[in-house]
């Protein structure tokens, strides 16, 4: 059957490069045999980017220099495209109509390289019929009336799918039985190692890497995280406005920013503290970045980004303790008592069924040694499985860490433990 292949990005853009090379590098009969492909997927997930991709890809592999030309189809009337006829005359005396030609058009504009790529974005939303039937002749011809295109140029395409809520037109059959079709696949774990190879702040990569679990789907939850798009409620109303605000790759693009910038005022504070403090003051930080992702999402992140920079999870994961000590020097949540953000998340780790037990028991662990009050601990203690609460008091026992079970056997009846 004729339906959409699903492929990742990375598999997308490996496509399209080799329809490039196979043009430019093999033998063929045919004077132009790359295929113009056509991705196909939900907004934000990075289709118009790996066009840029595979643009600076293929200068850096041929050593010349390459362009990129974005046409947003939608917003694009057939003039703006074919260009305006006007009267031209002959050698010979006569008059001829010729078309006065956009000049962005590679051949056209002198400005732009040899070589390059034109991406026809949001190909699915084109309502006039002038526009889809220019695009019939560009897409299979390369032509546009008397323009065409130059052999070391090529196009490719993408839109959204109809479920994502926007303006949607099915393409018709013409169009796509010219074209190579794939639709794009979320893969989380490209989604992260893009965001390494292009330097995103850190707080971004390891929010979502908190959410990586271990064995088969792994990157479950971090898809959800980072594509809580839902068609479905979109498309039956949401009422509620539970999807109003959604997370995509995109949306931690511009939470990248965001932090980003924030530091960097943060840092000219010197030059005028009463104005700098006035924008970075952490209720304006808290609503740019729910403004991105949604109030929930939004101050999840916010509270694990306050953590990030008092408190470090991995140290108390990793600490070892003898004698009531531990191996490293762990900060105390009193310290941060007016920050009910780092509270509410270690609450929300230990109550998390998807938080690992190990990390459930060394929080715990750091409780009991800052010496939180004791309605806190028992909270703590009974979201741990009863496995595991036998297994930290038998560790603290084996570490000599006395002081840490008698404040635990204090605020837990001692019937639930067994040394």
């Amino acid at each position: 059957m004729g339906r959409k292949l699903k492929v990742s990005l990375e598999t997308a853009k490996r496509v399209i490069i080799s329809e490039i090379m196979s043009d430019l590098y093999t033998h063929h009969e045919n004077p132009h045999c790359y295929n113009t492909v056509y991705l196909e997927g939900t907004m934000g997930i990075g289709k118009s980017t790996i066009f840029r991709d595979i643009v600076k890809f293929m200068t850096e592999f041929t050593g010349n220099e390459w362009g990129f030309l974005d046409m947003r189809l939608a917003t694009m009337s057939a003039s703006d495209i074919q260009g305006i006829p006007h009267p031209e005359q002959q050698s010979d005396g006569t008059w001829v109509m010729k078309w006065m030609k956009d000049a962005v058009l590679p051949g056209v504009n002198k400005e732009l390289p040899e070589y390059g790529i034109i991406l026809m974005d949001e190909l699915n939303q084109v309502k006039e019929p002038a526009v889809k039937s220019i695009m019939y002749q560009f897409i299979l011809d390369r032509k546009i009336n008397d323009y065409v295109m130059p052999d070391t140029w090529y196009q490719g395409c993408a839109g959204n799918r109809e479920e994502d809520g926007g303006i949607y037109d099915r393409l018709l059959a013409p169009v796509r039985g010219r074209m190579m079709i794939l639709e794009i696949e979320p893969n989380a774990k490209e989604t992260i190692q893009y965001f390494k190879d292009n330097d995103f702040h850190p707080a971004v990569i390891e929010y979502l890497e908190s959410f990586i679990t271990k064995g088969i789907g792994a990157y479950e939850g971090v898809s959800k995280v980072l594509h809580s798009y839902n068609a479905e409620l979109e498309m039956s109303g949401d009422e509620d406005c539970d999807n109003y605000i959604f997370t995509t790759p995109r949306t931690y693009e511009f939470v990248s920013n965001v932090l980003k910038s924030h530091e960097e005022l943060k840092s000219l504070e010197k030059q005028n503290e009463a104005v700098f403090k006035y924008v970075t003051d952490r209720n304006v930080l808290k609503a740019r970045l729910c403004g991105l992702m949604g109030a929930e999402r939004g101050e999840d992140f916010y509270a694990k980004y306050i953590l990030r920079k008092n408190i470090s999870i991995k140290d108390i994961r990793e600490a070892k303790w003898l004698n009531d000590k531990t191996d490293r020097e762990l900060t105390s949540l009193k310290t941060y008592m007016d920050e009910t953000e780092i509270q509410r998340y270690i609450y929300v780790v230990m109550s998390d069924k998807e938080t690992d037990e190990g990390l459930k028991k060394a929080v715990l662990k750091w409780l009991l040694y800052i010496k939180v009050p004791s309605q806190t601990i028992m909270v703590m203690y009974n979201r741990l499985s009863e496995n595991s609460r036998q297994e930290m008091i038998h560790e603290l026992h084996t570490a000599n860490c006395m002081e840490m079970i008698k404040t635990l056997t204090s605020n837990v009846s001692s019937s639930r433990i067994n040394l």
